[in-house]
């Protein structure tokens, strides 16, 4: 089962990769960890995984894999250009 979801990185749909504050760090490795093997699935690569889990808190999502992917999708949908 892949989602509808390409594996690309943040920058490509015009998101600026951030730094975490420490707080958020523990938080995103965790869900990166969660989501991995499922992104995986749909081609991303780890960079591309810590790269959209590091843009979706910084946003001020948290949660599960569910939501970093319609996070993803909708980004993706929005058509914005870098």
């Amino acid at each position: 089962m892949t989602d509808a979801v390409q594996p690309e990185r943040p920058e490509d749909e015009g998101l600026r990769e951030p730094e975490l504050p420490q707080v958020d760090i523990e938080g995103a490795r965790l869900l990166a960890n969660e989501a991995r093997e499922r992104l995986h699935a749909d081609g991303f690569d780890d960079a591309q995984v810590d790269a959209w889990v590091r843009v979706y808190f910084e946003q001020g999502h948290e949660g599960t894999v569910e939501g970093l992917l319609a996070f993803i999708e909708a980004e993706q949908a929005a058509g914005r250009t870098p």
